[in-house]
């Protein structure tokens, strides 16, 4: 059933309509092995059918090494040990700290289960009846397989379960894989980064100029030179400035003085006619 690399930490099963075709509290005490395989009678004669290939499936799962746990909402747990004894099931759970039975969400008994057993929550799986414990159960980041209602357990659900707990375990090897390699670039990419912003590799310099983190006194100087530049522009604007001004006073003059010969001109030309002939 199981590889070394696909094994789960924990496989975790629920009770009632999961091992046994009832809810535990509602049987009459005590409760003792049917007259046919795989039942159980209780104290008002009612049979009560259990689940055929429990026995086996938990039996493949000891054989594996692999520990099992019990997570039931039920609210009787002497009930449900009644009912483990009666269909030769309670020796595959001797630690009784692993037989978690209390009203509640799973996540509650599924934490305490993997506490108790030192296991990842994301290494554990629950199969269970009931859909609504899925959500409860991936809070937690384990792993949920639904058993088909009134069906029982079935050896098909734990083929089902350790598959789908393989595909995920070889998908999030594959992501930490990815991870690990993007990583160890950057951090090689980092460091070769480092090295040339140093000067490269000691008696050597910088394949790089671009890259090489600036000196201070260059940033001075590239501040001196700005701050130079722009001094020098504005020189040049002012003596541009300075120079049209000129020009303009010089043409200004040079019109004023037009001006004035011209209206001596006139004058001498209006004497000139006055003058008797």
């Amino acid at each position: 059933l199981l590889g070394a690399e696909k094994k789960p930490g924990l496989v975790i099963f629920d009770l009632d309509y999961t091992f046994w075709a009832c809810n535990a509290e509602e049987l009459r005490l005590p409760v003792v092995p049917g007259t046919s395989a795989n039942t159980a009678m209780d104290a008002y004669g009612r049979i009560f059918r259990g689940s055929a290939d429990a026995c086996g499936i938990l039996q493949s799962l000891q054989n594996a090494n692999v520990t099992v746990g019990i997570a039931s909402a039920g609210r009787s747990r002497l009930h449900s040990l009644s009912l483990l004894n009666a269909l030769g099931l309670r020796q595959y759970f001797p630690d009784p700290n692993l037989i978690q039975v209390f009203p509640g969400a799973k996540d509650t008994h599924i934490t305490r289960l993997c506490a108790h057993a030192n296991v990842d929550p994301a290494m554990a799986i629950l199969l269970d009846d009931m859909a609504y414990n899925r959500r409860a159960t991936m809070r937690i980041g384990a792993k949920f397989h639904l058993i088909r209602r009134r069906k029982l357990l079935q050896r098909s659900d734990l083929e089902t379960a350790l598959s789908s707990f393989a595909s995920a375990m070889q998908q999030r090897r594959t992501f930490e894989k990815w991870f690990k390699n993007d990583s160890s670039k950057a951090k090689e990419k980092k460091q070769k980064l480092e090295k040339q912003q140093q000067g490269g590799e000691p008696g050597g310099t910088c394949a790089n100029n671009s890259l090489r983190k600036p000196k201070e006194s260059e940033v001075m100087d590239s501040t001196c030179t700005v701050r130079l530049d722009r001094t020098t522009a504005y020189s040049s604007s002012a003596k541009h400035r300075s120079s049209e001004a000129a020009i303009a006073s010089s043409c200004s003059s040079a019109s004023s003085k037009h001006k004035k010969l011209g209206r001596r001109n006139k004058a001498g030309h209006r004497s000139n006619n006055k003058r008797p002939g």
